[in-house]
């Protein structure tokens, strides 16, 4: 959206609503300026403007703790006067003019904000800000607005919690596509399922472990946020290498038309049923008919190879890479689990193929480790399946310094698709003894890019999107 401003030093110049700021000429509403000197509001005539403090307040702030009224017409200080302290470095006790934006116009604005910004930035601004952006419809808005991105982790439990992001966002036409950034979660913890950002984590032992529900946004962790019902005892059946709690699978859905959380979880023992829990709602888990799908049997040996859940619209989806012609599906409001045949006999990966704010479930399929072919689950009731790209990758010239080490593939599951969009940004990861190659390109434009990384011991991917929602929105059921 644009809106034009005035001001004595900036006329007519465009507000751009960007990923991390709004800026307005060369200024940023949100920046790293410590003392936060600048906002934005109205003038007399109801134009939209950006107002600052001079550099003579600015002087007069940090010499003397007196009371400031500029004379200058364009300063924040000219009508009202304020009781600075010199040892205050921002301007946070400052009570800025009245006049502003429509609070319409300023909700449009903000949820075009990044989720972790509006938290760290935008609540601490006024009062108004802090409601407005609290609200659920707020939250769902601005979660709407939320680009995914991809996320990855370890299953060392010694680990500092935290998560690794890797950047794969078109928007961003400077810097590397394959920037890597760590940020802090809330909990040392394992992430088992993500929905709306919100992550469902293990913590514990292997003996003895819990589930929990987090935002790592807002920080929320595990002495304030709510913990799952206690889980019926579960004699676990511990497999090597097992990726998911004690070989247990889960699952977390939002449902919409209830506006209702249901969490799933697949214990890996041959007797133990598949279990339920609506949050909020149930006081402890429920049992879920799983004759349509008979997960019992041979698929519980194999549950630890499941992929990372992919929760869309109500649906979770599970692929396997020792049942690569079946897509395992939970239908959280029905609760009814059915398999969806999948249209490669070859499917090494499962992901979610983001399309302008929704998704659909994507598959890969690879010859060897050069063609790879993606479809994508465009109707889940019809069952049908769409062959979005082709794509021809060749290794030794994307990596030559680590030719040697990248020749030693064999077989399909030493490379992954892990994130694909609608207009064509594929990124695939390979994998070598101790190395990690990402490699992302532009279908439609033949732009690529590749990179190569040290890689840990059970590495796991998982896409994310940030939000606001809180866990404390979302009442226990054991309250």
């Amino acid at each position: 959206m644009t809106i034009q401003v005035l001001n004595q030093e900036m006329a007519n110049e465009p507000v751009m609503v960007k990923q991390n700021f709004v800026e307005i000429g060369n200024k940023a509403l949100f920046t790293a300026n410590a003392r936060r000197r600048w906002i934005f509001g109205l003038d007399e005539n109801q134009r939209f403007i950006w107002v600052d403090r001079c550099e003579e307040c600015t002087k007069r702030d940090e010499k003397s703790e007196a009371a400031i009224a500029c004379t200058r017409s364009w300063c924040v200080l000219t009508r009202h006067k304020h009781k600075l302290s010199k040892n205050d470095s921002d301007t946070a006790n400052i009570t800025f003019p009245r006049a502003s934006l429509p609070e319409h116009l300023i909700f449009r604005i903000l949820t075009f904000l990044p989720a972790h910004v509006l938290h760290n930035v935008a609540i601490h601004v006024c009062w108004s800000w802090y409601r407005l952006v609290k609200t659920p419809i707020f939250a769902r808005d601005n979660l709407i607005r939320s680009p995914s991105f991809l996320s990855f982790n370890t299953y060392t439990w010694c680990e500092v919690p935290s998560e690794l992001h890797l950047q794969t966002n078109s928007n961003h036409s400077h810097g590397s596509k394959l920037q890597i950034t760590r940020s802090s979660l809330p909990l040392c913890c394992k992430v088992l399922a993500t929905c709306n950002g919100l992550i469902l984590a293990k913590t514990g032992s292997y003996s003895e472990f819990a589930l929990h529900l987090a935002n790592p946004v807002t920080g929320e962790n595990t002495s304030n946020f709510p913990k799952l019902p206690e889980i019926p005892a579960i004699q676990a059946l511990w497999l090597p290498n097992v990726g998911y709690s004690n070989g247990h699978v889960a699952g977390i859905s939002y449902i919409p038309s209830l506006d209702a959380y249901k969490v799933v979880l697949f214990p890996c023992h041959f007797i133990q049923p598949v279990l339920v829990l609506t949050l909020g709602t149930d006081a402890a888990w429920r049992f879920v008919d799983t004759t349509t799908a008979k997960v019992n049997g041979s698929l519980r040996l194999y549950l630890h190879e499941m992929h990372f859940p992919i929760s869309i619209d109500g649906y979770i989806y599970w692929t396997n890479n020792f049942y690569p012609s079946s897509v395992l599906v939970f239908e959280a409001e029905s609760e009814k689990l059915f398999y969806i045949p999948s249209p490669t006999k070859k499917m090494i990966s499962s992901f979610l193929m983001s399309n302008h704010g929704n998704g659909w479930l994507g598959v890969a399929e690879f010859e060897g480790l050069s063609n790879v072919q993606i479809w994508a689950l465009t109707n889940v009731e019809l069952r049908e399946w769409t062959k979005m790209f082709t794509i021809t990758t060749r290794m030794g010239s994307l990596f030559p310094r680590y030719r040697g080490a990248f020749n030693k593939f064999h077989g399909l599951r030493m490379a992954q698709l892990i994130h694909c969009s609608t207009s064509g940004e594929v990124t695939l990861v390979y994998f070598a003894t101790n190395k990690m190659a990402l490699y992302w390109r532009d279908v439609t434009t033949g732009a690529y890019e590749a990179a190569v990384h040290n890689r840990s011991d059970g590495l796991y991917f998982y896409s994310r999107v940030e939000s606001l929602i809180s866990p404390k929105s979302i009442p226990s059921a054991t309250h």
